[in-house]
């Protein structure tokens, strides 16, 4: 059962993933609960509650949509340039998509104000937790709150990415603006949302809850199985792989008994950034090599960036559907990656 999260569907068909993406195949999927109605959030879709589906694309001569390049040249939010919208003067919830086939975002805003991480990939996490910055990879979602009390009405503010000057191997950090892996945003902050003041609604929410829920996460002690997977290639222009392994449809890569605990490793190389993401459960990071978990990723996560050279430790418990010839799938989730070979399946099977 789905805990209340933003959650979202799209094809994934082998090799086509990234041009059907592309083209716009996909969608949200919002999914409430009796925990979350008792919490004094913001939950009016479309006015304080508002879902913001981001990425970009490449217009071609003909103004159709290239479906072959990695970075677009034109940011878009739920599929509009230039995006712009009125909310209240209170605080309002903003549900995060990444959409792009490659590219991360470091979104916030101009102002440097701080807001309220609430949710991550699959649920509401424990308490706010408070940031200026949050990362975001392709497949991640994060709810976040931003407390509009105080702008006076009539008044604006702009929702960024700050991608410029990131990492060596942050995906749409490359410094070029053509090419293969080029783009006219690359390397750069941009504008994600122009957001205009409006009048507060009645009844609004004027103030930020202090505790959420009380989930109680796995821990590695618990795991009674432990695995290691590693994100690898053979040097520039090779495909990435798992443990040297591209996607094969025939191919069971690794096999769960139902009802474990399990512990992954996963072991990203010198090369690239990642954004690795698994079908069927809902983990908890553990440990990350780079240094200590945010706040903003304590909660269930079922996809997560992987720096160059970073291990990142995550639990899960494999409780849903068990069968002995019906796979489910883990995969980097940069469509281009996904469709060259980085993915693998894995079986759930009954003890």
């Amino acid at each position: 059962m789905n805990s209340t999260s933003t959650y979202w569907y799209h094809p994934h068909m082998h090799t086509k993933t990234m041009e059907q993406m592309a083209l716009g195949a996909g969608g949200l999927i919002i999914v409430q609960d009796d925990a979350e109605s008792a919490l004094a959030l913001p939950r009016t879709y479309g006015v304080d509650d508002i879902p913001l589906v981001l990425t970009s694309r490449t217009f071609k001569a003909d103004n159709q949509i290239s479906t072959t390049t990695i970075y677009g040249d034109n940011l878009l939010t739920n599929g509009i340039l230039s995006a712009q919208t009125t909310l209240p003067a209170q605080v309002v919830r903003l549900r995060l998509l990444n959409t792009e086939t490659e590219r991360a975002y470091n979104l916030g805003f101009a102002d440097g104000r701080t807001f309220q991480v609430i949710g991550s990939d699959g649920g509401l996490i424990n308490a706010p937790a408070p940031v200026t910055r949050v990362v975001m990879l392709p497949g991640e979602r994060y709810e976040i709150l931003v407390n509009l009390s105080s702008d006076a009405v009539g008044s604006s503010l702009e929702l960024k990415s700050y991608n410029g000057g990131q990492e060596f191997g942050f995906p749409g950090g490359e410094p070029a603006d053509s090419g293969a892996f080029g783009s006219k945003l690359n390397d750069k902050t941009f504008q994600v949302l122009h957001i205009n003041v409006g009048k507060a609604t009645a009844n609004a929410i004027t103030t930020i809850p202090t505790k959420l829920l009380n989930n109680t996460y796995l821990t590695e002690a618990e795991a009674t199985h432990s695995r290691t997977i590693a994100i690898t290639d053979k040097g520039p222009g090779t495909p990435f792989t798992f443990n040297n392994v591209g996607y094969g449809m025939d191919t069971i890569n690794q096999t769960v008994m139902l009802g474990t605990v399990e512990k992954w490793s996963i072991v990203n190389g010198p090369t690239f950034g990642h954004s690795f993401h698994i079908h069927d459960v809902q983990f908890k990071i553990t440990s990350r090599s780079s240094g200590p978990i945010s706040a903003a990723e304590s909660g269930w996560k079922d996809t997560f960036y992987i720096h160059r050279n970073e291990t990142v430790r995550f639990v899960a418990k494999f409780t849903d559907f068990a069968s002995s010839t019906n796979a489910f799938m883990y995969h980097c989730h940069m469509a281009n990656h996904e469709d060259e070979g980085l993915m693998g399946q894995f079986l759930v099977v009954a003890k």
